[in-house]
């Protein structure tokens, strides 16, 4: 009796997955979705019967948004509805779940990859951002390491309109240490000891982790535990994160990132300048280590690209290919 219903059971179960399969067809354009941005969602009823009414839910509620929640499918019907993708102000991908279930039995799943529109700046430093490719108009993350001197600034990001820039400087273990925003609104400068506006110091790291709030020219500070967000407040909307990481044998460095960069109009420094160029990406091929290699051609030079396939990692490209024609020096002030 006991193996008469683990059978009846596996085939229940098999059942159901076929039936979801041969009743419905679920697409999404674009496969991946930027946050703050919105896709199309486009189901298909495969089997001509009578008229199939369905729910949607989408996970997780308070990042992914339906504009329905209810569904009718007649004979071989099709309907196309769109979810909306919410900023959370946390760094890094993840997956949205689709849920379609019809008459009380999900029958449908669909995992659909989120991008994370941050700009991040980390480690020795890595960089990672957004850009698109021209061909497809799909968004694609790429990543690229930056190496310099001890001493050397590099350009992280410049707005023109505001006049802002900020810059990063590397020391002697080649990660950085001080992050420097500069604008018309006063100057933020965060190292691995202190924050400071101006040359007032506002916070030293050794205090509390006490989460601080601070106005100070035209900037909102919080600081909480080892990180530091700076919120640009004009119409520019610009925000800005930097977080003091620790490596094992160093000690302290810093990490730096901008929310919300998927556009990159009025934007230079390293990360405006790679924005900016026009990307095409080739077909790939998967090596037996698990990784795509191919190539992606950048503003008419084509340059050698490399992904880990079973993760949401970005395309690897080298700095000299992903900024040709320009010149890493360029974003490098000496001393």
């Amino acid at each position: 009796m006991e193996i008469f219903k683990t059978v009846f059971f596996f085939v229940f179960v098999l059942c159901q997955l076929c039936y979801a399969a041969d009743v419905l067809s679920v697409d999404c354009q674009p496969p991946s979705i930027a946050e703050g941005t919105e896709g199309m969602i486009i189901v298909q009823k495969l089997i001509p019967d009578s008229p199939l009414r369905c729910s949607v839910t989408v996970l997780p509620p308070n990042k992914v948004t339906a504009n329905v929640q209810q569904l009718t499918l007649n004979n071989n019907g099709q309907i196309a509805f769109k979810i909306n993708v919410i900023p959370d102000g946390k760094p890094g991908d993840y997956e949205a779940v689709l849920i379609i279930s019809c008459d009380g039995q999900p029958v449908f799943t669909k995992k659909i990859p989120v991008i994370s529109t941050d700009s991040i700046v980390e480690g020795d430093p890595h960089f990672s951002q957004l850009i698109v490719d021209r061909q497809t108009e799909q968004i694609e993350r790429i990543c690229y390491d930056v190496s310099g001197k001890s001493g050397d600034y590099i350009e992280i990001y410049t707005h023109q309109p505001t006049k802002t820039y900020v810059y990063g400087q590397l020391l002697d273990d080649y990660y950085m240490h001080i992050i420097k925003i500069f604008s018309t609104l006063g100057n933020v400068t965060v190292s691995t000891k202190h924050v400071k506006f101006n040359n007032e110091v506002l916070y030293a790291w050794e205090e509390s982790n006490d989460i601080r709030l601070y106005h100070r020219g035209g900037y909102m500070i919080k600081i909480d535990d080892n990180s530091v967000t700076v919120e640009v407040v004009n119409k520019e909307d610009m925000t800005f994160r930097v977080t003091r990481s620790k490596h094992p044998v160093t000690g302290h460095y810093l990490d730096f990132g901008v929310f919300g960069m998927l556009k990159y109009d009025n934007v230079d420094g390293l990360l405006g300048r790679i924005g900016n160029n026009l990307f095409k990406f080739y077909d790939f091929v998967q090596t037996e280590d698990n990784t795509k290699r191919g190539t992606i051609l950048i503003n008419g030079h084509f340059a050698v690209a490399s992904k880990k396939s079973k993760s949401n990692s970005c395309w690897l490209v080298d700095v000299k290919d992903v900024l040709h024609p320009y010149s890493i020096t360029d974003y490098i002030l000496r001393n």
